[in-house]
Order: C-alpha cells, then structure tokens, then sequence
C-alpha cells in the first residue's frame, strides 16, 4: 500500500489520499484498516493452540481443515499482540489483511475485535459480499448458525453427545472414531448415514440462551433488511474450543445447494483472550476469503481512496438496520465516508467526527429511519437539513 499527498487548497483542510487496489478500497470503505497480521512464531503458536486445547494429534482433518478455512492462526496471533502490547479496545478495532495467494487462490481476512454488537457480524457479511461481487461472483448467498454463548455450548455438546450414543450402532465405523475426539465433527462428517442422523439430531437454536438468540435473530435481521439470501444450517458448528455464538459461509450458487461453493467463512471468538491471559473476554468476530479471481487482474488495479468528508451518525437499531445498505448506496456513487456502527451515543459519534475535522455529518435516527431520510449537517456552523435517502446522494454531491 502506498500513500501520497495532495497539496493544499487555501482555506480548506489538507486531504489525505491512499492508493490501495479495489478489494482493499472496498474494506476501508466500510471502516476496515489494512493490516498486516503477522503469524506468531513456531514455538508461541503452539503454546497458544495448547492454551486452547487445540492438540493435532487428537484433532480430525475436518477439525483442523475449519480451523485452517478460518485463518485461525491469524486470529490468534492478532488476539495475543493485542493483548501483549495492552492496547485500548475503548472502542472496536477494524481489521482487513491479505494473505500469501496460493494456487491462483486470493485469500483474505476482515477481523472486528472489541463489539459484542450483532451489527459487527453484518458489516463483515455486508463487506465480504461487495468484495466477492466485484471479482465478479454472482448468487451470493450465506449459510448461518449460532451456537451460543459458553452454557448454551454447553447443553448442546451434552445432548448432541447422549443422542449419538444412542444410536452408535448406526454409526460407521469413521464417525464413531470421530465421536470419541469430538461430538462435532461427526455433524461436520459427510458420510451418507451421518447425515441421515444428523437430520434428527438435537439442534443448536434449541439450546441457545436467551441473549444467545436475541443476537442471533438481530443477525437475521439485518440480513433480510440487506436483501442478503440466508439459510439456518444446524450442522454449520465449527470448533467448539474457540467458536461462539455466529458461524456463517459465504456460497455461490442456488441457496440450499449442497455443492454450492464457500467463498468465505466466519465465526464470533470471544473466548480466546481469556485463555490467553486477559482478565476479560475481548468479543471477536472475523471471516476469512478464499476465492479464485473470476475477473482477472481487474480487482489489483490501484484506485485512489480520499480522505471522508462525511460522517455518517446512528442513533438505535432501526437506524442501524438501514444504516449499512445506505452505506453501499454511497459507496457505489462513490462519495467518500467515515462511520462508526458499533457505537451508539450521538456525543461519542459527533466528538469522533470533529477530531477526524471532518466538515459535513449524516444523522439517521429512529425517526429518520422510519421515514427513509437522514440529517445532513454542517459542523462549521451547526446547520442541518432533512433529506430522504432517494435524494442523498444527489445532495452530497453538491455540497463543498
């Protein structure tokens, strides 16, 4: 990534320019900052996968094929030098990081540490999607579960245990090997007569707090208010060492197809900084992409990102709902803006916006948000004006 500056226009605030190409553009746009995550040494990951239970010698290949789809060493070592350099998470941190390309493969991650809000989830869904459609994938759709909170993890992993000893004797001989390692992975095991009792297995939402499934039902929404395709997968659990509550997959193909292709995955990890000797859990969600580029070398051209000149503002869960297809909406008339939606308080929101100087803020309400239409105002002089979503854009781009 390189970076330049403009020269300064008289009477207005120098403006910062990057050039990134457009996977990148597209992630920063949506709040993400390049980073990049470096791989723990040899020695400290494997005191780090100990402190998770993670063994390799006790693990199935379907484990540790999740654990590799999931950039789970990136995670962890993204967590530990957290920790290690006792950085302020006051407010949630935004990642996006490449990873080496192998076999024609680009591969990517996009980590948020630091909200429990459901409306990270949706703006990692929201971001990978707009960064998979401009390599040219079509029919995006994602498959969803949640697991719960640890106690809701708990139940499941004790019914699902008792009903697979129930029927072992239906069980062949790979998946009863399998379920002394894991209960899991034999509903990950894709073997004809696992799948049959899978279908009558004891289902993850049955056992979900209710915390657990307020956020999950949150997800959903925001799914449904983006227009995003969804489907409910009981069998969709990855590694119950370090997964909580929301594990998705990004396909491509009809919703329901069984060969549909995974272009992303993600999962929420709140309890890996504990076990990596936080006196807290520090809430972490991230997907990881790997995709082969349909477009060529078209995503790799540089593009220039400026410096936002509009802060967009939330206030309450309806707006945020709205909050991200405004958000692509700009972004595809290419108006640049800075926003924060893991937060909440319109004081902490505006005092971001006058550090950042940033000269022109949107303010999407409750009442806004019903009435498809936010507040544009000017921070020099405290001005404002209510306009309908239809007509943002054209409005934005009048302002100077």
């Amino acid at each position: 990534m390189s970076a330049k500056r403009t020269k300064q226009k008289k009477g207005r605030p120098e403006e910062k320019t990057m050039k990134l190409n457009e996977r990148s553009a597209t992630a920063v746009y949506y709040g993400f900052t390049p980073k990049d995550i470096r791989v723990a040494d040899t020695a400290t990951l494997a005191k780090l996968k100990k402190s998770l239970e993670l063994d390799p010698k006790k693990t199935s290949e379907i484990t540790q094929d999740f654990d590799e789809t999931v950039n789970l060493e990136e995670k962890i070592s993204l967590i530990h030098k957290l920790i290690d350099e006792e950085t302020n998470i006051s407010h949630p941190l935004m990642f996006y990081y490449g990873k080496k390309n192998t076999e024609k493969l680009v591969r990517a991650g996009l980590e948020i540490v630091g909200s429990n809000k459901s409306v990270a989830e949706a703006t990692l869904i929201k971001t990978a999607i707009e960064m998979l459609r401009q390599e040219g994938y079509e029919n995006l759709f994602v498959e969803i579960n949640s697991v719960g909170d640890k106690d809701s993890l708990a139940r499941l992993t004790r019914e699902l245990t008792a009903y697979y000893r129930k029927h072992i004797n239906d069980l062949p001989a790979e998946c009863r090997q399998l379920l002394k390692k894991d209960v899991f992975d034999v509903l990950l095991y894709p073997h004809e007569k696992c799948i049959l009792l899978r279908e009558d297995a004891p289902k993850p939402m049955n056992y979900l707090s209710e915390v657990s499934r307020e956020h999950f039902r949150e997800v959903l929404e925001f799914l449904e208010r983006m227009d995003i395709p969804y489907q409910i997968v009981s069998s969709l659990v990855g590694n119950r060492k370090y997964v909580s509550h929301v594990v998705f997959e990004i396909k491509s193909g009809e919703t329901g197809d069984q060969k549909a292709e995974v272009l992303a995955r993600g999962i929420r990890y709140n309890g890996i900084a504990k076990k990596f000797g936080s006196r807290k859990d520090i809430p972490a969600v991230g997907v990881a992409l790997s995709f082969k580029p349909l477009n060529g070398n078209r995503s790799e051209t540089l593009v220039t990102v400026k410096k936002p000149r509009i802060y967009f503002i939330q206030l309450g869960f309806e707006a945020k709902l709205k909050s991200l297809k405004v958000i692509e909406m700009l972004r595809q008339e290419k108006i640049a803006l800075q926003q924060s939606l893991s937060r909440d308080k319109l004081t902490v929101q505006l005092a971001t916006a006058e550090n950042m100087k940033i000269p022109y803020v949107l303010i999407m309400g409750q009442r806004e948000a019903l009435e498809d239409s936010v507040i544009v105002r000017t921070m020099t002089n405290r001005s404002q004006e209510t306009i309908k979503i239809d007509r943002l854009s054209e409005h934005l781009k009048k302002l100077k």
